[in-house]
């Protein structure tokens, strides 16, 4: 490994994610302050001495480094390569995202490598909490014994529960992406489509009762209906929950 010589280019310095140039054998060249900042490194000796320390092997899973350079070899570059490294400063695994390509002169010979690399290790554990409160959400959708779905502002149906579908005789899958007619007769679908311009309109909960003879409900049961605006994280409307509880025993 060889000392950093001062970089010309102001854009590889002042980089807002960690940039670097490597030798052919893997060597580091040279750094930016963003790259020292990613790995907790005060200055390139600090760097190299950490490197020699922890094997020049970084990736939590070995077989990365290999993948990256078969990638290399193949393309000349690689692009959104997303990988869990050792940070050398402490050891502590961390998720980075990196693009990079090949340096050659100007008769193709292969001089080198440059890239950048970026901490995306907030943004990895976001997305995981993401899913698993996904997840929460349609397990606990599932265990409802009432039937609930959600429509677009279209009318078209995003989602449902087994509930919903069982109603109907068919799986979850099959509903999503149709409209009420599909499944009731037009008469039926267009009440369907009153009550959720009904809740649209008020911008509130609609809370309602039924027993129209349908495919849904074909022994006219009673069920009480609640409608409820569904709004995106800006609070704009983008289509209705709709909850319906066969009350027929209870009346």
């Amino acid at each position: 490994m060889v000392s950093p010589e001062r970089d010309t280019s102001t854009l590889f310095e002042h980089l807002p994610i960690g940039a670097y140039r490597v030798a052919v054998d893997g060597q580091i060249l040279q750094v930016n302050a963003a790259f020292l900042r990613l790995h907790r490194c005060q200055d390139f000796a600090q760097l190299h001495r950490f490197l020699k320390e922890r094997g020049f092997n970084t990736y939590v899973q070995p077989q990365r480094r290999k993948d990256f350079e078969s990638e290399m070899r193949q393309h000349g570059k690689v692009t959104d390569f997303v990988s869990e490294v050792f940070r050398l400063s402490d050891g502590k695994p961390i998720w980075v995202r990196e693009h990079a390509h090949a340096l050659t002169d100007k008769v193709g010979k292969l001089l080198g490598f440059e890239g950048t690399i970026e901490d995306i290790t907030r943004e990895r554990k976001a997305r995981s909490a993401l899913r698993k409160s996904e997840a929460m959400l349609r397990n606990v959708m599932q265990t409802i014994p009432d039937q609930i779905w959600v429509k677009d502002l279209d009318g078209v149906y995003l989602t449902c529960n087994d509930a919903f579908a069982a109603a109907l005789g068919i799986q979850v899958e099959d509903i999503i992406g149709t409209r009420d007619a599909h499944w009731v007769e037009e008469s039926i679908a267009a009440r369907f489509l009153l009550s959720d311009q009904w809740a649209l309109q008020t911008g509130r909960t609609v809370t309602f009762e039924e027993n129209n003879a349908s495919q849904i409900n074909p022994d006219e049961q009673l069920f009480e209906v609640h409608k409820t605006p569904m709004r995106d994280a800006q609070g704009k409307v983008i289509g209705v929950l709709g909850v319906s509880r066969n009350i027929q025993a209870r009346k």
